[in-house]
């Protein structure tokens, strides 16, 4: 077993804690933030129609691989027609969601003292890689999220007076990469 591999297994059970914590974090505060985000987008995209004939099939919420590199942590969210990344007339908007990402500092600081307790000497790549995979665990609970909060999506007066393709998807994934359906209407 690897160096790495080793320490994955060991932050499990921290890891675990970390999820449930901000499980804890979007419950406590009943997070939406992501809805007002697809309010703007929509509202955008029903002055649009009247401009212009466009339907949009697909809203997006894409992960953007490029912000873990960054240090900035966005996601783009998009409404696009059945051309996706190719729609020329898609509609987007960058999304920080807060609730996730604020207090990584002190999230990588937590890491490393769990990680001191069993290795001496942790590199700065071991950190790093680490943290990416923590990261990466905030992305499996952001897409449970997003499906959770969706479900309040037809509801909302912007997609009722959007005129949308049939079927419509809410998407979620990496930016030009893999993609899976949240939800269908």
């Amino acid at each position: 077993m690897t160096r790495l591999a080793e320490m994955e297994r060991y932050l499990s059970p921290f890891l675990t804690e970390r999820i449930k914590t901000k499980i804890a974090v979007i419950e406590q505060k009943k997070e939406t933030s992501i809805l007002n985000k697809f309010d703007e987008i929509l509202r955008d995209a029903v002055k649009r129609q009247q401009q212009i004939e466009w339907t949009p099939v697909y809203l997006a919420v894409f992960h953007l691989t490029s912000s873990l590199l960054t240090k900035s942590y966005t996601h783009q969210i998009c409404l696009m027609d059945e051309a996706l990344y190719l729609d020329n007339r898609k509609l987007e908007i960058s999304w920080y969601p807060t609730f996730l990402y604020d207090g990584l500092e002190q999230e990588e600081s937590l890491l490393v003292k769990e990680l001191r307790k069993r290795f001496v000497r942790i590199t700065d790549y071991e950190i790093q890689y680490m943290l990416l995979k923590t990261l990466q665990e905030y992305k499996k609970l952001l897409e449970v999220y997003i499906r959770g909060v969706c479900c309040e999506l037809p509801q909302r007066e912007p997609f009722m007076e959007l005129k949308k393709a049939r079927p419509f998807y809410v998407i979620y994934g990496d930016y030009m990469g893999e993609t899976r359906p949240v939800l269908k209407y």
